[in-house]
């Protein structure tokens, strides 16, 4: 399976803090594909969905805060702590 990462800050958002039609588009059209898409970002999920519309998340794993939350298709998976990387529920 074929995956796609991306940052969000100068990499997937203009300068409006907003992912463009075409970029958009494309992104929709990759996962149509089967191909996996990852966000990844230091930010946080809230701060995310004001960027990214339901849609798009919805088909995107998402990495928020460094790597300690990951999210895939709108279904948390897991969460971890600073503390040596121990799973909390």
């Amino acid at each position: 399976m074929k995956a796609f990462v991306f940052d969000l800050d100068d990499t997937l958002l203009n300068r409006e803090k907003r992912v463009g039609d075409k970029t958009r588009n494309a992104l929709i059209e990759i996962a149509k594909a089967g191909s996996k898409i990852i966000f990844a970002t230091s930010r946080p999920e809230r701060a995310v969905n004001r960027f990214i519309d339901k849609e798009l998340l919805s088909l995107v794993t998402l990495i928020t805060l460094n790597g300690a939350i990951l999210r895939e298709a709108s279904t948390h998976i897991s969460r971890y702590s600073n503390l040596g990387k121990k799973a909390i529920k």
